[in-house]
């Protein structure tokens, strides 16, 4: 077994697992469908290229792994041109997209003749590579033309929502970093004409695909910052894996054949073993250590909100509990705006009962009967705008255009539900981060549990302030009774004086 075959060979496998993972959340989504096939046409090629890296003296079996693999590596442009077009909501013309499948195509045919490859270098210090032919040059252009095109859609539509949506800005960002990470692997085509580089654009095939699987699924969780630090931290650990077994191999050859003989490969295989068992314990501690250190602003603004829900359910004034919510969420955690509505028994209709930020102009109710009402009654979770217009273009379903409406209508990035029981007292409504980051899963998790005890605190209110105002009509109503009875006195009083004049004045 060719040491430096086994790099390639985890990437195919890592590659199709992520991709199947992709795919099977959810099939009918059509950006899943579109980043399976990314993730399939990376397997083809990485896999083909570990076995051609491992073909011994064969040159006709080589090259016929380097065309297998060439069927994997002509359909990768056109399918991330067609996976940025959807993912951007971009309108495209039919015949354009026809004309870049037909020339992947002509490609493909192209690639399993000398045109395209015209034989195989004898192995680089890596294995076999093949030797590039006079139509090559076209698909590295097509390819490279593919790669900008695509970037600069990226880069334009970016520039249109950071202002506007922030979220999906973000989304953006993670996107062109992942084609960043992807830019790495131009290196893979100097071998074909006789460079001796260590090819490791599958490595940047499968960071490339780490950025786009989480993009389409997760992207709304995903902080930019953290998902690039995860990364670098990954490649780190994992080019250390993967990197010290092959430097052994390559710089200790001789060495370890006069000790080991023809079993020499199995000190690196070894050697490899070793690191991919500790590798995984030292990736998860550097993770916890970088995440630490770039949420602690995050984590302190969580501490300030879970001491805040503890302490709602001191205060019994619910305009000041209301009024103290908001204030504390828009200045700790810096949000553009927040609102609070409650439910109104005598209409049936959750009524905004205050808002705070720089939105103008707020929605002053919404009915009992709305998707957003029924949304949070049946799912009881967080509802977030980015994912609910995700599931309008992927979607039939008309519910998910009256959520998006009615989100926008609200203002709301997310809308977080307000439940005592199997009651939904009330909703909080979240807009933008000032700083541009999204909501991650921590931050839901603290105001989900911040709108649990604003709940309570909430029906606490509304009890005491209806038994203050009972206690108060009882009062009224004693204060009252006790005038009714002293007017009763007093005139029982006047009546006996008058009735005395009247025997006076009888006798008189």
């Amino acid at each position: 077994m060719n040491i430096f075959a086994l790099g390639p060979l985890i990437t195919s496998i890592l590659t199709i697992v992520f991709g199947a993972f992709v795919f099977f959340r959810n099939t009918s989504v059509k950006l899943n469908r579109l980043f399976f096939l990314m993730s399939l046409c990376v397997f083809v090629w990485s896999f083909s290229y570990s076995q051609m890296y491992n073909t011994n003296n064969n040159d006709a079996l080589a090259l016929f792994w380097a065309r297998i693999g060439f069927m994997g590596v002509v359909f990768i442009p056109v399918f991330s041109w067609h996976f940025i077009k959807t993912a951007l909501r971009l309108k495209r013309r039919k015949s354009t997209g026809v004309s870049i499948y037909l020339v992947s195509c002509a490609f493909l045919i192209i690639s399993q003749t000398d045109l395209f490859m015209k034989g195989m270098y004898h192995k680089y210090f890596w294995g076999y590579y093949p030797i590039a032919g006079p139509a090559y040059i076209f698909f590295a252009l097509f390819f490279s033309l593919m790669f900008i095109k695509i970037v600069f859609l990226i880069f334009m539509d970016l520039q249109k929502k950071k202002e506007l949506l922030p979220l999906e800005a973000n989304r953006l960002k993670y996107i062109l970093f992942g084609f960043g990470i992807a830019a790495t692997s131009i290196v893979d085509y100097f071998q074909n004409y006789g460079f001796e580089i260590y090819p490791w654009g599958y490595l940047s095939a499968l960071g490339w695909l780490l950025c786009m699987g989480w993009a389409s699924i997760k992207y709304q969780l995903m902080d930019l910052t953290v998902a690039i630090t995860r990364t670098g931290i990954f490649l780190a650990v994992y080019t250390l894996v993967l990197g010290i077994p092959f430097a052994v191999a390559f710089f200790l050859k001789n060495y370890l054949i006069g000790i080991f003989d023809l079993n020499w490969w199995m000190v690196p295989l070894a050697l490899m073993a070793a690191l991919a068992t500790i590798g995984p314990y030292i990736y998860i501690y550097l993770e916890r250590k970088a995440e630490n250190r770039l949420l602690k602003e995050q984590k302190r603004y969580q501490d300030v909100l879970k001491q805040a829900a503890i302490g709602m359910t001191r205060v019994r004034n619910l305009r000041k509990l209301l009024d103290l919510t908001v204030h504390i969420i828009t200045k700790i955690v810096r949000i553009s705006y927040a609102s609070v509505y409650l439910h109104n028994r005598e209409t049936d209709e959750y009524v905004l009962k205050v808002g705070r930020g720089n939105k103008k102009h707020y929605l002053p109710a919404v009915a009992f009967d709305t998707a957003l009402i029924a949304w949070l009654l049946s799912l009881r979770q967080p509802l977030i705008y980015e994912e609910i217009k995700r599931r309008v273009q992927d979607s039939p379903d008309l519910t998910y255009r009256d959520l998006e409406q009615l989100m926008y209508s609200l203002g709301a990035s997310v809308i977080i539900p307000s439940f005592l029981e199997d009651t939904l007292l009330g909703f909080l409504v979240l807009g933008h981060k000032l700083s541009g980051n999204i909501y991650t899963p921590d931050d839901l998790n603290v105001f989900s549990v911040l709108a649990s005890q604003a709940a309570l605190a909430i029906e606490n209110a509304q009890f005491y302030e209806e038994a203050k105002e009972m206690q108060e009509q009882i009062a009224q109503a004693e204060k009252m009774a006790t005038i009714g009875t002293m007017a009763d006195g007093l005139s029982h009083q006047i009546n006996n004086r008058f009735y005395a004049l009247s025997l006076i004045a009888g006798d008189t």
